[in-house]
């Protein structure tokens, strides 16, 4: 329940479905504050006041797989969260960075883990050279060469 001291004078502000509808607006569709307060019919201000502080959604497990698709096409974090899936919120575009660095890694990239073995001492190491998460290449296996 609102207080009084909490109220806007404003008061489409004090709005939660309005809030909701802003924020999914935005992590959903990917529109800025100038599309969502057209969408909404409200001000910019107004718009930018409700997408302050949204919570971030969870990914889908459509775009979890459609993230590691694109990782094993070549594609980087940045690209996948921008221009593929239209993310522009930092929650939003931490949330592809975490699964990314959790798909499993391509063939091509098992092949330089176990090539990097051959120099270089541990796998935090190797991960650190291929921007990859250390767990995962302390997963691959190599086969040993006679």
């Amino acid at each position: 329940m609102m207080t009084k001291a909490k109220l806007k004078a404003d008061c489409i502000l004090n709005s939660k479905s309005r809030k909701k509808t802003a924020c999914f607006l935005m992590d959903y569709q990917g529109l800025s504050a100038v599309d969502v307060s057209v969408e909404m019919n409200i001000t910019i201000p107004q718009a930018i006041f409700f997408l302050r502080n949204c919570p971030p959604r969870p990914l889908t497990s459509k775009e979890k797989k459609q993230i590691c698709n694109l990782r094993e096409s070549g594609l980087k974090v940045d690209f996948i969260a921008k221009t593929f899936l239209k993310f522009k919120s930092p929650q939003m575009i931490a949330q592809v960075l975490v699964i990314y660095n959790g798909c499993p890694l391509t063939q091509k990239e098992k092949e330089k883990v176990c090539r990097l073995r051959n120099f270089v001492k541990t796998n935090s190491e190797i991960a650190e050279m291929l921007s990859l998460n250390s767990n995962i290449v302390a997963a691959v296996k190599c086969s040993k060469r006679k």
